[in-house]
């Protein structure tokens, strides 16, 4: 062990800067390996994200097409902004749809006609009602109510 010392000082007081630029050259040969690697184990995980992103473009942009007239949600009203609703699922999920000017509503909810629609306007609309909205994805992401069924508790099984 005191011979390595001993070579490794006369290596060093003969060849200093050989050795100084040697170690360089190892340090900067690691670093450019491992930023490779690095580059290349980034570029690969986040491969499939781009993946997933062109498909949600694609089903986006059918769903927002000609060929897909409407979509519906279903859920209990839990609030109302302007001519923005905000329903959720039996299972929590919420979902907030902007109401077209034009949109018919018609409720199922009345005393004397059970069972029957009727057109009412959007201020009838209360916090606890069920709502069906035929709906339509528009190209930019949004939705827009197209009709409004309302319904009761009690009529929905």
């Amino acid at each position: 062990m005191l011979y390595k010392l001993k070579f490794l000082k006369k290596l060093m007081a003969k060849n200093n800067n050989n050795i100084l630029i040697i170690l360089i050259a190892i340090g900067l040969a690691i670093f450019l390996i491992g930023g490779g690697l690095g580059f290349f184990y980034q570029w690969q995980k986040n491969a499939p994200k781009i993946n997933e992103a062109s498909e949600f473009l694609k089903v986006k942009n059918t769903l927002s097409s000609e060929l897909v007239p409407s979509i519906v949600a279903f859920g209990q009203v839990i609030s109302i902004s302007g001519r923005d609703i905000t329903i959720a699922s039996d299972k929590g999920k919420t979902l907030s749809v902007n109401i077209n000017e034009n949109a018919p509503i018609y409720s199922y909810i009345s005393a004397a006609a059970p069972n029957e629609q009727t057109r009412i306007a959007l201020s009838e609309i209360k916090k606890g009602n069920l709502l069906n909205i035929t709906m339509k994805l528009n190209p930019d992401g949004s939705l827009s109510g197209q009709m409004v069924l309302v319904f009761s508790a009690g009529q929905i099984q």
